[in-house]
């Protein structure tokens, strides 16, 4: 069986990201928060994606800021092997 895919998806905690989060997780795919400040958002999507049987993390990162989206780049793929899909539902900051 091939390992799930994985998406990295920065501002998935809210909005659209949240719901493309849980419907790639109705597929079968890994799930990896990327939020700002909205922390019990991004574990409350964490939860969704794990009750309907896939992995998800949640990382705290400013991904405006170029060396802490590098991070988080590495983190997940530390973890997980793997990106295959970056959806970037960040809104602005202001």
């Amino acid at each position: 069986m091939a390992e799930p895919r994985v998406a990295l998806i920065p501002g998935g905690a809210r909005g659209i990201g949240r719901a493309v989060a849980l419907a790639l997780a109705d597929d079968g795919w890994r799930i990896a928060i990327a939020y700002r400040t909205s922390r019990q958002d991004a574990e409350a999507v964490v939860a969704a994606v794990q009750a309907r049987g896939c992995g998800a993390v949640a990382h705290q990162a400013d991904v405006s800021q170029p060396a802490v989206a590098a991070g988080l780049v590495a983190a997940i793929r530390a973890e997980w092997g793997r990106i295959d899909a970056l959806v970037t539902a960040a809104g602005p900051y202001h």
